[in-house]
């Protein structure tokens, strides 16, 4: 059963960052306001140096160019706010996108628009009312796409791998085009990385060969991502769209025979030829408004 994931409380959502380019973010409730406050490096205890209060009606984008040390209150989405508070200083790149990343994902105030179905809300996405597979494509799914396709008695649960990248973007081009409303994609790396959030340190997964092999994509169900997902660690890669500069695919979330450091989601040095298949890589897929 999937669990619905989203803030209710009206709090507000302070937190501190490096550098940073231009922040968008989509979908901002009506009457909702984000309060920007620059500090001087010098200043980084004084968080009330200066601020400017934008408001917006629903369905806008905010951009706004973050540099330095900056300050951002979120006072209300749709009439509701994000439960806690976060802060961090630092200038680290990498650090500073994680915490932006948090901040799209939490001001999204869209909820589950079916409990019962295979999608959840992709928070943070920019694509038009994006959702996300709870689990990645099993091997009874990826049959009824492609015929011919056999698998092991009882493994019909399992994740679909020995699927390149060019097959799982055939599969996805294969139900757009039976689906007037909506289209369906691979998830870009960043887009991975909002839905799982940061694995927890008691995680209970398919990795470091606990398992001879791949398991059902529901045998761990009780770890679950972010958007309230499952499978996203351990025991299959998941292919993105997002390429290095060698034009390999990156992979997330490492696999049953990969390390528990490799699964983390902070891992982006995973790579594959997006030509290519292998036993421990699937995919998982992206549903958004035409």
């Amino acid at each position: 059963m999937k669990e619905n994931v989203c803030a209710s409380l009206p709090l507000i959502l302070l937190f501190c960052v490096g550098s940073l380019s231009t922040v968008s973010c989509n979908r901002v409730g009506e009457g909702s306001s984000v309060k920007v406050v620059t500090v001087p490096v010098e200043q980084q205890t004084d968080m009330q140096d200066k601020y400017a209060t934008t408001p917006f009606t629903g369905g806008l984008r905010l951009n706004f160019q973050m540099s330095g040390i900056t300050h951002i209150e979120l006072e209300s989405v749709a009439g509701f706010a994000i439960a806690g508070t976060a802060k961090l200083v630092t200038s680290a790149r990498k650090k500073a996108k994680r915490i932006y990343q948090m901040f799209l994902r939490l001001i999204d105030p869209r909820v589950d628009d079916d409990p019962n179905d295979e999608w959840l809300v992709l928070r943070g996405s920019t694509a038009n009312n994006a959702y996300i597979g709870y689990a990645p494509v099993t091997n009874e799914e990826y049959a009824l796409f492609q015929s011919g396709f056999t698998y092991a008695p009882g493994h019909g649960r399992y994740p679909v791998v020995n699927v390149s990248y060019t097959d799982a973007l055939a599969y996805c081009n294969w139900r757009t085009s039976s689906d007037p409303v909506h289209i369906y994609r691979l998830l870009t790396e960043e887009e991975w990385v909002m839905a799982a959030g940061h694995m927890p340190k008691d995680v209970v997964m398919n990795s470091n060969h606990v398992e001879n092999g791949l398991t059902p994509v529901d045998a761990y169900a009780r770890t679950m991502a972010a958007c309230g997902g499952i499978d996203f660690w351990g025991n299959c890669w998941e292919w993105t769209s997002t390429q290095n500069a060698q034009g390999l695919y990156i992979v997330k979330g490492g696999s049953w025979d990969s390390s528990c450091d490799a699964c983390r989601t902070e891992c982006s040095d995973a790579v594959r030829d997006g030509s290519q298949g292998y036993p421990n890589v699937g995919f998982r897929v992206v549903r958004a408004d035409r």
